[in-house]
């Protein structure tokens, strides 16, 4: 047989090893494991129905201390006043302002900044009164201060007798570069049609500044020094909703949407630029590239022929690139359109929308990157930084129910979970509660429903990268501890059977002592010369029967108690004729013997060769030699006995090696390891009454057990 080349035989000891053997048995396992998803979980806190007119919950910390507190924003219908509450991080009360008027329930109530720079934020809030809008401020900490209830701010159009207006943008910037921030905001009227403006509060001299009124419906706004000196401008975006013609005096109506920039006194900084026309919603963003230029980006979308128009503006309204993005209309009417600046692995794009999960995200050249995703239907409800990384995460809602999707700012999904609402209201806002240890809980409320959800990691999610590594390491120590028991299995099968081999010489060699097989032949040889052919011959058949035995089934270290007996019946036969006469042996064995027990081979016989050969050999007069074989308990026994010199004796006569009894032994040794029965030999010194020896009788017992 040929030797295998090393490289085979390489590749076959790869495959056997077991760490390539629990790597497919390891990933089966793990798949029906069950694990986390994710890294973050969203557990419901609470969710509870608010029976107050017009009611909003929002959350700032005003004290300071790293834990938000609750603010709570709603109209008293009865006094007729919109009711301010400040709840401790705790849910105790601390305070409460009431401002003689209402809030305009789709429309910012409130905004928080230390304008005063005491290092506490004021709480500015805005409430109407019949045709005009105020703002009043307090200040919660440290001292629950009233800084003013009710400054004026500009006066809605009534239709039918009711206002229809809403105030957004709300930001903070020092817009006049006195070193003092102002507070920017917009005010836009609905079907009320006016007024239409950007509006600036000093929070040094309590005055509002305001731009000229427009036709055109504010919707985003933006506020960056592109122009870079020193002094912010107002950018901002308008939606075409059609309800102000320029039949009605206004400039830049409505059924246009524009882009539109503000210097700090509130004028022009260039002629509006028209996006598109009714029935249009403009966009607006703030775009800084690679390298750090700003620019402002535009979008709006084109009903009519079903495009996005985009665009990058740099200072003073010039155009620096424009495309047309098609987009059915299918993906707006869904939510599915975002135009958000976000920075995806580090780089800066422009979020334009998601296309059946794929995200597109394109830079200031429109160069295009496509996201794969696996949110296939999805509204971006909310971006913020929910788990404190400094880095914006974002939440998807999508289909029925208000499943909801939070991924990381490369919109890879941390967490998924659920928030059901009242169905009849649709109007709702996220936010984020801070509270102490750095937890964070995720509030989302409409008019009438409050829902609160702790967040923060799953820590089973990193928990099962260990437990995958410890299922693998302890598939590899079973597979590699099984290998292993099965070389030492093929070692000590290998070290069982040399040993056999062995053993075999050895009672062959035994069996065919020179010494006895000369003394036999000695012994026909002079019978044949005397005339005694019968007795020759009667011997020879004993002699040729022994030697049958012995070459049968050689390659068996076992043997039958029956055929062992037999064989042994022979040798004493012989060793008689040896004797001349001078010999006597008796073999008993009971009725319940088992004969077909396997036992060593030569047990019985080398007991009864060591008898001859140190104990009855050297005796002067007759020799008797016993074999007892009985039931004793269950386990079988057998007695071999002799009246020879005794063990004392025969030790100052040099006989032999001893080989005899250590070969008994290791037959007894070897018959334990390859699973026969238990067997323990003892031998016994006999004695007549006046001290003299009497012979020496060898005990075998082989314990009941299972044999082979």
């Amino acid at each position: 047989m040929e030797p295998q080349h090393p490289s085979k035989t390489r590749f076959v000891n790869l495959l056997a090893s077991p760490f390539l053997l629990a790597l497919p048995v390891a990933v089966i396992i793990i798949l029906f494991v069950p694990a986390p998803a994710y890294k973050y979980k969203v557990t419901l806190i609470k969710q509870e129905y608010i029976g107050k007119p017009s009611p909003l919950a929002f959350y700032f910390d005003l004290n300071r201390d790293g834990v938000d507190e609750e603010l709570e924003f709603y109209s008293n219908i009865t006094k007729g006043e919109a009711a301010f509450k400040v709840l401790k991080s705790d849910g105790c009360n601390y305070e409460q302002w009431n401002f003689p008027g209402y809030y305009e329930p789709y429309s910012d109530r409130h905004f928080c900044a230390d304008l005063n720079k005491d290092g506490f934020p004021e709480v500015y809030v805005f409430y109407y009164k019949n045709d005009s809008v105020f703002m009043g401020a307090v200040q919660p900490y440290p001292d629950k201060k009233v800084l003013f209830l009710k400054r004026f701010i500009t006066c809605i159009n009534k239709r039918d007798g009711k206002i229809d207006f809403a105030i957004g943008g709300l930001q903070t910037t020092d817009i006049n570069g006195d070193g003092n921030k102002d507070l920017i905001f917009e005010i836009t009227a609905g079907y009320s049609k006016q007024p239409r403006k950007i509006f600036v509060y000093n929070p040094v001299t309590g005055k509002f500044r305001s731009s000229k009124s427009v036709g055109a419906k504010f919707g985003h706004i933006v506020i960056a020094d592109l122009n870079r000196d020193s002094v912010p401008e107002i950018y901002c975006a308008t939606t075409a909703s059609g309800n102000i013609h320029d039949s009605l005096q206004f400039p830049y109506n409505d059924y246009s949407s524009w882009f539109m920039g503000f210097n700090n006194h509130l004028n022009f900084l260039f002629p509006p630029v028209r996006l598109d026309r009714y029935p249009l919603t403009g966009r607006i963003s703030l775009f800084k590239n690679r390298k750090g230029r700003k620019f402002i980006a535009t979008a709006a979308y084109d009903y009519n022929e079903k495009k996005y128009r985009l665009a990058f503006y740099t200072a003073g309204g010039k155009a620096y690139s424009r495309f047309s993005f098609p987009l059915p209309y299918s993906f707006v009417k869904n939510g599915q359109t975002y135009f958000k600046p976000v920075q995806y692995h580090g780089k800066p794009y422009i979020f334009l929308c998601n296309k059946n999960g794929i995200f597109y995200l394109y830079d200031e050249n429109f160069h295009f990157k496509k996201v794969k995703t696996n949110l296939a239907v999805q509204t971006l409800d909310f971006t913020g930084d929910i788990d404190g990384d400094s880095h914006p995460e974002y939440i998807f809602r999508s289909g029925p129910g208000f499943r909801y999707t939070i991924t990381d700012q490369n919109f890879k999904t941390i967490a998924r979970f659920r928030a059901n609402f009242k169905p009849e209201i649709y109007y709702y806002k996220w936010g984020i509660d801070h509270q102490a240890n750095h937890k964070r809980f995720l509030c989302k409320q409409n008019l009438r429903t409050m829902v609160l959800f702790s967040f923060g990691p799953d820590y089973n999610y990193y928990l099962k990268y260990p437990l995958w590594a410890l299922i693998y390491i302890v598939l590899v120590f079973v597979l590699w501890f099984t290998q292993h028991m099965q070389k030492l299995q093929a070692q000590r099968k290998q070290q069982i059977e040399e040993t056999i081999n062995t053993l075999q010489m050895k009672t062959i060699r035994s069996q065919m002592d020179p010494h006895f097989m000369f003394n036999v032949l000695n012994g026909l040889a002079s019978n044949i010369a005397q005339g005694k052919q019968e007795q020759a011959y009667n011997y020879i058949l004993r002699f040729s029967k022994l030697l049958r035995s012995m070459m049968d089934k050689a390659e068996r270290i076992d043997i039958s108690l029956e055929k062992e007996l037999a064989f042994v019946n022979n040798y004493l036969e012989l060793e008689k004729f040896r004797f001349k006469e001078n010999f006597d042996f008796e073999i008993k064995v009971t009725e319940n013997t088992n004969l077909n027990q396997r036992i060593p081979r030569m047990l019985v016989q080398l007991l009864v060769e060591n008898a001859i050969k140190h104990g009855l050999r050297n005796l002067e007069g007759r020799k008797k030699l016993s074999i007892d074989i009985k039931q004793r308990d269950g386990n079988t026994v057998i007695v071999v006995e002799d009246n020879g010199i005794g063990r004392k004796e025969a030790s100052k006569i040099p006989s032999g090696s001893g080989k005899g009894l250590k070969l008994i032994r290791e037959l007894i040794a070897l018959n334990r390891k390859t699973g026969g029965s238990n067997i323990t030999l003892s031998y016994k010194d006999l004695y007549h009454q006046d001290g003299t020896p009497a012979g020496t009788q060898a005990v075998v017992v082989i314990q009941k057990g299972t044999s082979r």
